[in-house]
Order: structure tokens, then C-alpha cells, then sequence
């Protein structure tokens, strides 16, 4: 009954789908794309409609990653599979229809993947990813991104090789029961546009260049009508106080420092109103600290200047090193200050003035890029490389986010499997860790889970092929597995160095319940922290993941591991 009624479902959402899918392909791209377009812009737009994905394993957990990434409009995708759809199918994964019983699974999740979006082409092979994987290995040197699902960690490790000699993303997704996880793997990921939640505005009025200190006194306070002094920028008020308290003797020309002195500061802004209803006055108080904010170059720059790839510039290294080989002799030269962003907040101001500070301020910050840009050639010719190879308009890109740049790099699978490159080390810390002991517990088991499949061909939990679809396991034989699969664990535990663990128990008799099914309920979760982390990779825009990342279903919790 549950069943059925599963399927009924699947087929009317899948209807409803068909139908919206219909009616946007009549609809130009840059309205059906609209909100995404919002987030990440046409030139991320762009790079994921250049995305080719290949999925190993169609079962729920990479239909539902590779149906958001259909759905966000990537060039296409590849679906590896050799199973045919079974009737277990029906229940947990919407990619498939009770029409497809017995035929390629493969072939009927490409068919309604294709349904959802015309643009995105799509295909299929019928063989299973891990013969592709030991026998042709060229087969993925093509794609974009390989999603691989379902996958133990021995042809995980021997794909993730593969991949980073081709350059191509790697992404191990896995759900299991009530447990999930999601693993990135490339050799190195820089990100330009990392978009934080949180940033502050670079206004500069603690170290306020020539142009900008002319424009605020080009105001004339006492000599402003009300309605004029109304909109005089926060930024001029701010200016032009803080001269006047540098000027005043007792404060030996510095900017306010610490909170007594901060707080005169303000009081001294605020006594300089005419009425009790100046919005611009209550403006330049809330943005005081703008006044002695120091000069600093973020941390995350710092770790980039320090990085080992600045050392030995090639004709061969990334851009992006070039690029930071210029911000890092900028800083040199500018003595700290970071290449201004170039934008203002909304203020309190009339449209000409505000436009007119605008202006000072994108101004400073072309200088400084153009400044950026002569280091960047400098950098390049010393390479031998040409000095046009990275032009005016990447440098200028580049330095409106140099705050927020990152540069990731993950451990190659393969050192994870054996313990090194401080894997082990960074696990023990993770499980002597309350806040992530239960996730970095499920991660061990579900390791444990690998190598008891490799020794008796199954997982923990389900019967032997032999005996067929629909078989149970008894009691007996869950008791013998509980007790099988802990001791593989506890193995595992000790090649780290740490002890038995007590949460183990309840989780372990919970791996080997689930018996290595998907539940789509945790399936959609895993898909969709996959396809998300796939669109920062390809978009080249927010932080990805730099970690394993481990879903509790049993606490709805998330940790990252190693």
C-alpha cells in the first residue's frame, strides 16, 4: 500500500513537472533563470552552462543531485549505471516510474532528468561505473564534474586519481540509512568571489586619500542652509570632525582610542546637530568606527601571500597566483592598505552629492587596480610569460573582492583511506569532540561498512545476492553482523590511536538495521548539499566545503570532519 501510494505520488509530482518544464521552455533564458541569475550573475551563469556532469550510480541520492543541477541549466550529463530499475526503486526514488521495471535505470532517470529541462542535454551508459573505472579510465577526462555516489572508498580513491590528472571535480556523495556524507576532492580550488554573509564597508576615513579630503571640505558646514546640512553625507560629517578632533591639543593629532575617547567622539558628531530629526547625524554616529578602524590585511590574505606557490611562479602557474603576486608587492608599496573596494553604502544625501562621493571612490579604486595591474605584468614578464596574458579587467575583478580570496586544497582520497596526510590525527580530534563525536562515529562506520563488504560481499546488514530479492535476515544473523561490523570499527579506531567509544554501540546496531539502503529523505538532503557545493565549484563563487561533510539524520545535526 505504502508503495503504491508512493508511486501515485511520483507520478503526479513528475506530472506537475513535465508541465512547468513545458511552459519554461517557452520562456527566454535570462527570465527562466531569473533568481539564480540574482545570486551568482550571468558570468556564473555562463560557467555552469559549460558544466558537463557525469553520475556514477542513479539511485536517489545522485538523481536527486543531478536534478538540481538539470534544473539550474548545466550543459549536460552522463548517467553510469548497469542496474535495472526494481521494484525497491519505486519507493525511493522519483526519477523512475513503475513503467521502468526492468529496464535500464540508467536510461529511465536520464529520460525524466531530460523532461525537466530542454536545454540540458542528456545520455546514458549501461555499464557499471567500477569496470569504467579499472578499464577506461580516459572515459572521464571530458567532464566538468564527476559525481560519484554509492561508491566504496577503494574505487573512490582509484577515481579521485583519475580525476585530478584530468583536472576534472570530484564529488563522493553517499547516503546510508540515516546517515550521509558529502566529499570534495581536487587539487587546489581558489575563489575569488567568496560573497560572506557579513562584510564592512572600506570607507578609508582613518587614512583618507587627497581626493577624498577635498570633497569633504568642499562643504562648508556653518555656511549650509537646513535643508542643505540635512543631506550632507555621514562621510563628509565624519571627515570633518575627526580633523577637527586630531586639531584639538589635548588628543596629540590622533584618531579617538579606546571607549571613553570613542564615546566623546560621538557626543562631539551629535552636539554639532541643528535639530533632534538629522538622519545624517544619527548615520555619522552609528558609522564612527570608521574613523579609527586601522589599516589591516585580512588574515585569509596574509595565508595567501605566505603560500608556497608564490615562491615559484612559472609560465605554467594559474592567474590567480600572478594575481596575488601583484596585490602582495601592492601591499608593500601602499604600506598595508589593501586595494580599495570602490563601493558606499546608502546614505543620507542628495542624488547629485551621493553620485558625486561615488564617483571619488571608484575612482581611488581604479588607481589602485591599474597600480595592481603594473605588478601583475611585472610578475608575468619575470615568468616569461606575456604581459597581456591577464588583462585590466581581471586585475580590477580581482581586486574588488581581495578582502574575501581563498585557495583550498583537499587530501587526495587515497590518502584518507590509508590514514595519512593527518587524516587520522584530525579524526581522533573530531571524536574526542562532544559537539562531533556522534557524525565522526558514523563516518568510522560507514569506513567499517567498506571493509565488510570486501569481506564477506555484502553490507552489514543486508543478505546475500544468492538469496534473492524480498530476502530478511533473522535476528540471529543482525546480532552476528552488530558484532562483526564493531569489531572492524573498533580496528579502525585503533589504527588512530583512540580507544572504544561508547556511542558506538546504538550507532552500530543502526548502520547494520539500515542495512546500506537510501531513504530519500536523507538522499534529498545529501543531493542537495552535493549539488550546491558542485554550483560554488563550477560558479567559482562562495567557499566550498574544504571537509568531509557527516549527516545525522537519527539528530538532524552536520559536521565537518578531516
Amino acid at each position: 500500500r505504502a508503495r503504491a501510494d508512493t508511486a501515485v505520488g511520483t507520478q503526479f509530482t513528475l506530472g506537475r513537472r513535465r508541465q512547468r518544464a513545458a511552459m519554461e521552455d517557452q520562456i527566454p533564458k535570462n527570465k527562466r533563470y531569473d533568481r539564480q541569475l540574482r545570486i551568482w550573475g550571468e558570468h556564473g551563469q555562463a560557467r555552469l552552462e559549460a558544466c558537463k556532469v557525469c553520475l556514477l550510480h542513479c539511485g536517489p541520492t545522485g538523481a536527486e543531485a543531478v536534478k538540481n543541477l538539470v534544473l539550474g541549466g548545466i550543459q549536460s550529463f552522463t548517467l553510469v549505471d548497469k542496474a535495472v530499475v526494481a521494484p525497491r526503486d519505486l519507493g525511493n526514488n522519483f526519477m523512475v516510474e513503475a513503467a521502468d521495471l526492468g529496464t535500464s535505470k540508467a536510461k529511465a532517470v536520464a529520460a525524466l532528468l531530460k523532461e525537466l529541462n530542454s536545454s540540458v542535454a542528456g545520455s546514458f551508459v549501461d555499464e557499471a561505473p567500477e569496470d569504467i573505472i579499472a578499464n577506461d579510465p580516459a572515459f572521464f577526462k571530458d567532464f566538468t564534474v564527476v559525481v560519484a555516489t554509492q561508491m566504496a572508498s577503494a574505487p573512490a580513491a582509484a577515481l579521485d586519481a583519475i580525476c585530478r590528472e584530468h583536472g576534472v571535480v570530484l564529488v563522493v556523495l553517499r547516503s546510508y540509512g540515516l546517515a550521509g556524507t558529502v566529499r570534495l576532492s581536487l587539487g587546489e580550488h581558489a575563489v575569488i568571489e567568496a560573497k560572506p554573509e557579513e562584510s564592512d564597508f572600506d570607507l578609508r576615513l582613518s587614512h583618507p586619500w587627497p581626493a577624498l579630503w577635498d570633497f569633504a571640505q568642499s562643504f562648508d558646514l556653518p555656511s549650509l542652509d537646513d535643508a542643505t546640512f540635512k543631506h550632507v553625507p555621514y562621510v563628509v560629517l565624519l571627515l570633518q570632525a575627526a580633523h577637527s578632533w586630531r586639531g584639538a591639543e589635548e588628543n596629540g593629532g590622533t584618531a579617538p582610542e579606546g571607549t571613553k575617547a570613542q564615546r566623546a567622539f560621538k557626543d562631539q558628531i551629535r552636539s554639532a546637530q541643528r535639530t533632534h530629526d538629522e538622519e545624517n547625524f544619527r548615520e555619522a554616529a552609528g558609522a564612527a568606527r570608521h574613523v579609527w578602524k586601522p589599516l589591516t590585511v585580512p588574515s585569509n590574505v596574509r595565508d595567501l601571500l605566505a603560500d608556497p606557490a608564490l615562491e615559484s611562479l612559472t609560465a605554467s602557474s594559474p592567474d590567480f597566483w600572478f594575481k596575488v603576486a601583484g596585490l602582495g608587492a601592492f601591499l608593500t608599496e601602499s604600506g598595508g592598505a589593501m586595494p580599495l573596494e570602490g563601493s558606499i553604502p546608502d546614505m543620507t544625501s542628495t542624488t547629485e552629492v551621493y553620485i558625486a562621493l561615488q564617483r571619488v571612490y571608484q575612482d581611488k579604486a581604479a588607481a589602485d587596480a591599474e597600480a595592481v595591474h603594473g605588478h601583475v605584468r611585472a610578475a608575468l614578464r619575470g615568468a616569461g610569460r606575456a604581459e597581456d596574458s591577464v588583462s585590466a579587467t581581471e586585475v580590477r575583478f580581482f581586486c574588488k573582492h581581495a578582502a574575501h580570496l581563498r585557495v583550498l586544497r583537499w587530501r587526495t582520497l587515497a590518502e584518507e583511506v590509508a590514514w595519512k596526510g593527518g587524516a587520522g590525527s584530525e579524526l581522533a580530534r573530531q571524536l574526542a569532540d562532544e559537539d562531533t563525536q556522534s557524525c565522526a562515529a558514523l563516518y568510522v562506520l560507514l569506513r567499517a561498512a567498506d571493509a565488510f563488504e570486501a569481506m564477506y560481499d555484502r553490507l552489514p546488514g543486508a543478505p546475500p545476492t544468492a538469496a534473492g530479492p524480498g530476502s530478511k535476515m533473522d535476528a540471529n544473523e543482525v546480532v552476528v553482523d552488530v558484532t562483526r561490523l564493531k569489531c572492524i570499527a573498533n580496528g579502525i579506531l585503533a589504527e588512530i590511536g583512540v580507544g572504544s567509544l561508547g556511542v558506538l554501540d546504538d550507532l552500530t546496531t543502526e548502520v547494520v538495521r539500515s542495512g546500506g539502503g537510501e531513504l530519500h529523505a536523507v538522499a534529498s538532503v545529501v543531493g542537495g548539499v552535493g549539488s550546491q557545493e558542485i554550483i560554488k565549484l563550477v560558479t567559482r563563487q562562495f567557499v566550498p566545503c574544504g571537509k568531509t561533510l557527516v549527516y545525522n539524520a537519527i539528530d538532524s545535526t552536520t559536521a565537518s570532519i578531516m
